[in-house]
């Protein structure tokens, strides 16, 4: 979890992995969810109020090169870089064995830059080295002048590829199954591409065929972005999300659900809009977004009947369910699922029926999906009100992308991550990667950093 800007007086110091909140999922391993492993990433997190910051760009540009000199791992007065409460937690032993093992093998850093700023003095900064490596870091600065480092988060470290032919082969070589489409939609050029045509499972990502039948009905005048529902706690699912949690009869806007459902991947959210918009005009709605095999995902399954059937006695409701054909499968969602309790899920951290019982697409169709979404100019614009970048997904640089549309999902041996994104000089492109293991959970940092060099070669592409 991550704390709170108003817990002031509070701290964590301590070394773990953080897994990406980019990676939404319908797993019972939510965005936020620590797994904590010995030194892996270093982070220090301590609230502090913006308001007291005096905000200058040489202070910044010197914190920028104390962290570059930290990493180089050159000698370094850390009592006049960090805070002491920092180096209460992590004593300065701790913190150069860290950064140490951190990067062995790595290099050193010959130059930095800014990729995002949450605020004056939060910032998400890369370094590449001179092995061509890329460390991507979170760097929080106290308030108080002289702006000694209060929060550090060093990540996972990612090479640095020069073309994409590079990239498509350690695409090759993730675990499992893998699958990349790249498009230039400006052109309508394919850009890189391995396995693009392969059906993949694709976790939350599924959220984008729900969005699109709301806009759709919207454009028809059936559904306004301020309709109300009610909420109706017998029907809720379960993480992630917050909507769960939230009582029974409690009123909530069409726009509100939807944010909702692509931004923090809210399973309630999306069930409620799912039965909202109708199953079968889901299903429908697929092929005119680009799903050029809508069948692999009927019955539509919301995402209350997926723990349902993969999470209750090993996935045995699931194991029968998939023996079906279609209309059994409805028959089965009716009359036997319906009658199974989430109290009695239990949640595993093993892949279990994610080659049957999910929801499918290839990469190209998921480029096809989000050039369908650029398209969709009319008052029911899914850009247009912001719902499908509200969570940009990667730490993408906004000056190089103004624009970028996200949505993503995972669990125990799925990952998938799908973009829209517009470059400053006005060019459009899709960009999806899937990876797929039937019998072991995926390497997730391994995934995000090829996903995030697709960014750095399309900046120049």
């Amino acid at each position: 979890m991550y704390a709170s800007k108003k817990q002031s007086c509070h701290f964590c110091a301590i070394f773990m992995n953080n897994r990406s909140p980019h990676l939404e999922s319908m797993s019972p391993f939510s965005p936020l969810t620590i797994a904590v492993r010995t030194i892996v990433v270093l982070s220090v997190i301590l609230g502090i109020s913006p308001n007291l910051w005096s905000q200058s760009t040489d202070v910044l540009q010197m914190r920028i090169n104390d962290v570059q000199t930290l990493l180089s791992k050159k000698p370094l007065d850390v009592d006049t870089i960090f805070t002491k409460d920092f180096l209460t937690q992590v004593p300065k032993p701790r913190l150069m064995m860290g950064v140490a093992q951190l990067m062995a093998g790595a290099g050193t850093p010959v130059s930095s830059r800014i990729v995002s700023q949450q605020g004056a003095g939060s910032l998400t900064l890369e370094y590449t080295t001179d092995s061509n490596f890329v460390v991507p870091v979170d760097l929080t600065l106290d308030a108080q002048p002289p702006h000694r480092i209060v929060g550090l988060l060093i990540k996972p470290r990612s090479r640095l590829y020069t073309t994409f032919s590079e990239l498509e082969t350690a695409v090759r070589k993730l675990d499992g199954e893998s699958s990349l489409c790249v498009v230039d939609l400006t052109s309508n050029k394919v850009v890189a591409a391995v396995n693009p045509d392969t059906r993949f499972p694709i976790g939350s990502t599924f959220k984008l065929f729900i969005l699109g039948e709301v806009l759709r009905q919207i454009q028809a005048g059936t559904l306004r972005w301020d309709d109300v529902v009610t909420l109706d706690s017998t029907t809720y699912s379960l993480p992630s999300g917050i909507l769960h949690t939230w009582p029974h009869g409690a009123p909530i806007t069409i726009h509100t659900l939807a944010s909702k459902m692509i931004s923090v991947s809210d399973n309630t959210a999306t069930d409620i809009l799912l039965h909202k918009v109708g199953r079968e005009n889901v299903e429908n709605v697929q092929g005119a977004m680009g799903h050029q095999h809508p069948e692999w995902n009927v019955p539509f399954l919301g995402t209350r009947e997926m723990f349902l059937l993969k999470f209750i006695n090993q996935g045995t409701p699931g194991r029968e369910y998939a023996a079906g054909n279609v209309e059994a499968r409805r028959r089965y969602l009716q009359e036997k699922v319906t009658r199974l309790s989430t109290n009695d899920v239990v949640l595993t951290a093993s892949p279990i029926l994610t080659d049957s019982v999910e929801w499918f697409a290839t990469t190209r169709e998921l480029c096809s999906v989000m050039q369908w979404f650029r398209n969709t100019d009319t008052t029911g614009r899914a850009t247009q009100f912001g719902v499908l970048g509200i969570n940009r997904g990667l730490p993408i640089p906004k000056e190089t992308f103004p624009g970028a549309y996200y949505k993503g999902g995972s669990e125990a041996g799925v990952i998938n991550m799908t973009y829209l994104v517009r470059r400053k000089d006005g060019r459009w492109f899709a960009v999806s990667c899937s990876q797929h293991n039937t019998s072991a959970a995926l390497d997730e940092d391994a995934y995000t950093a090829i996903v995030g060099s697709v960014f750095r070669l399309l900046e120049r592409y």
